[in-house]
């Protein structure tokens, strides 16, 4: 559809700047962030010129879009940009440091005048002391007592004095070396945010009116760079007296940063799992060819490589960027009014979106700014898991099942034991309803040895022969706590991957039908006996009485052909 632009005068013009218009939201992605902005304008009867000045640097042009209230018509939308003055497009936090580096400057000239002035009175000192006696060369200077005591006194006042001076002008030197670091970081942090932003962003809209006085209310959004939110928790577990039906209490934060040219002040912000960068398209399969494989023929001895000539586009700063981004619309009074939602965390289609309960202000600035998702409290039971193989510390490990409407997305969590800070890990995705696990960190009172393999090896069979080899392996495990403890051992038993490779397990024995889809559903403690995971991999679960010892044994047989060589792979 092609617009057609009246033709007729402009009745009215008016310029504003982007951060007086009042911040209705921001809703923060992993990527981006989109702004929506609310202001109420006046027209007069005719086409109304109306320029919202100095957007965010970082602005998606192509995301511009203008909604509204009250009888009027919206007849086009643009985006412009072109050059400008520093001064006009610095955000309020550069005219910060600005005007602190005046402060700086100005505080360095007075040291300096104060330094020059110590300077002056030293020489003059000197002069004083050096010129003395000169006043009357032809006079005979007698030397007497009153004459040598006054030359003392003289020599002294001179000594204290430059001694005085000379640390009086020391002190503002040091004090002025302190300033000119002062100056020399703000300078660098002006310069880091004034980077790449030396162009003015517009907003440009053209609205009509039937007659003067015209009051339209209107919402402006579009979606800026440079900004992201990511997730992070800290996780505190009271262990109590018992091993099981302890709470887990999660604290969650999302992690906010954004350096978009605008700062955000006092505004609802709204934090988003969506991810416009993947679009929406669905990718498209071409057809899969089978064929035979023909290698392709050998080089020739000198190839000569083909010169690629790449023509350099630049744009003329003198030019103007305009977007046509919304075509002739009208809109009025009887328009629907727009409801706010109000809400925690609300699950879409696409996304799950979380409001941050109070308003805030995050400045446009390299730092990460920390706010308050939520808090929770699990149901947790906790276990000790150890694969002594590889390392032969017992991990204390907490079961939980998320049962709050939350979707805990990747990130780091801090964890907390009994109030002492524990570990760090990562948690996440889990969403709600499913089980996860949460390591607490290693507890020391479980003691574990990993003794060397032992193993037979053996001919098998006279017709049709083959190797055996038995392997048995010792792992001694302690309790030294007050209490029992819940422990699971998780060792390696190869699996094989021919029908001439035969593996069996004798000890310890495994249980048989286990259904490891039902137990990634159930918030309980593992079973006591031994199981082979879906990894293939034995997981023996033992009770240990408190100051227990006991050596467990895994022995396991592999059959093959002698004319063979077993290699073993480990695969994630």
């Amino acid at each position: 559809m092609t617009v057609v632009l009246p033709e007729q005068p402009i009745a009215s013009t008016q310029n504003l700047q982007a951060k007086d218009l009042s911040l209705k939201s921001i809703t923060v992605f992993n990527d981006r962030a989109e702004v929506k902005r609310e202001f109420q304008v006046t027209l007069k009867a005719g086409l109304n010129e109306v320029r919202v000045e100095n957007v965010a640097t970082s602005i998606e042009s192509e995301s511009i879009r203008i909604d509204g209230r009250g009888p009027g018509t919206i007849h086009e939308v643009q985006f412009k940009e072109e050059p400008a003055r520093q001064d006009e497009i610095d955000s309020d936090h550069v005219k910060q440091l600005v005007q602190k580096l005046k402060e700086f400057e100005d505080k360095k000239a007075g040291l300096g005048d104060r330094k020059e002035t110590f300077s002056n009175r030293l020489k003059a000192l000197d002069t004083l002391t050096t010129n003395f006696g000169k006043s009357n060369e032809s006079a005979t200077l007698k030397f007497d007592d009153s004459t040598e005591t006054s030359l003392e006194k003289l020599f002294d006042y001179h000594e204290k004095k430059n001694i005085e001076i000379r640390a009086k002008i020391r002190e503002y030197e040091k004090e002025i070396k302190h300033i000119d670091e002062d100056i020399q970081k703000t300078n660098n942090e002006i310069n880091q945010l004034r980077a790449s932003r030396h162009w003015k962003r517009s907003i440009l809209l053209l609205l009509e009116a039937a007659e003067d006085g015209t009051k339209i209310d209107l919402e402006l959004a579009y979606q800026v760079y440079n900004a992201r939110w990511t997730p992070s928790y800290d996780v505190r577990v009271q262990t109590g007296d018992k091993a099981d039906g302890v709470k887990l209490k999660i604290s969650y934060f999302g992690n906010i940063q954004q350096d978009s040219g605008e700062d955000w002040k006092d505004v609802e912000l709204i934090l988003s799992t969506a991810q416009p960068r993947l679009g929406g398209m669905l990718p498209k399969l071409g057809t899969l060819n089978a064929q035979f494989y023909r290698p392709p023929p050998p080089p020739p001895e000198r190839a000569i490589r083909p010169m690629v000539m790449r023509k350099s586009l630049r744009r003329d700063v003198e030019e103007e960027e305009s977007y046509s981004m919304m075509e002739a619309c009208a809109f009025g009074g009887a328009a629907p009014q727009l409801k706010r939602m109000e809400y925690t965390a609300e699950e879409n289609v696409l996304s799950t979106t979380f409001t941050v309960p109070q308003r805030k202000t995050i400045p446009s600035d390299p730092s990460e700014h920390k706010v308050t998702i939520a808090t929770m409290e699990l149901d947790a039971i906790l276990h000790y898991d150890v694969v002594p193989k590889k390392n032969t510390n017992a991990f204390l490990t907490a079961a939980v099942l998320n049962t709050s409407v939350y979707p805990l997305l990747t990130g780091q969590a801090s964890i907390y034991l009994n109030n002492s800070f524990s570990t760090k890990t990562s948690i996440g995705p889990v969403y709600a309803g499913e089980k996860f696990d949460c390591p607490l960190g290693v507890d020391p009172s479980i003691k574990v040895q990993y003794k060397p393999v032992h193993k037979y090896q053996q001919q098998l069979g006279l017709l049709n022969k083959s190797s055996s080899t038995t392997n048995e392996q010792k792992i001694i495990v302690k309790n030294t706590k007050r209490d029992g403890v819940l422990l699971t051992i998780h060792e390696h038993i190869p699996k094989s991957t021919d029908e001439k490779i035969k593996i069996k397990l004798f000890t310890p024995e495994v249980k048989p039908g286990i259904n490891h889809e039902e137990d990634n559903k159930s918030l309980k403690l593992p079973d006591v006996g031994a199981k082979l995971n879906n990894n293939h991999n034995l997981e023996w679960t033992i009770l240990l009485s408190p100051d227990e010892e006991r050596e467990l044994s895994v022995k396991w047989t592999i059959d093959y052909p002698p004319t063979e060589t077993i290699e073993y792979n480990e695969a994630f």
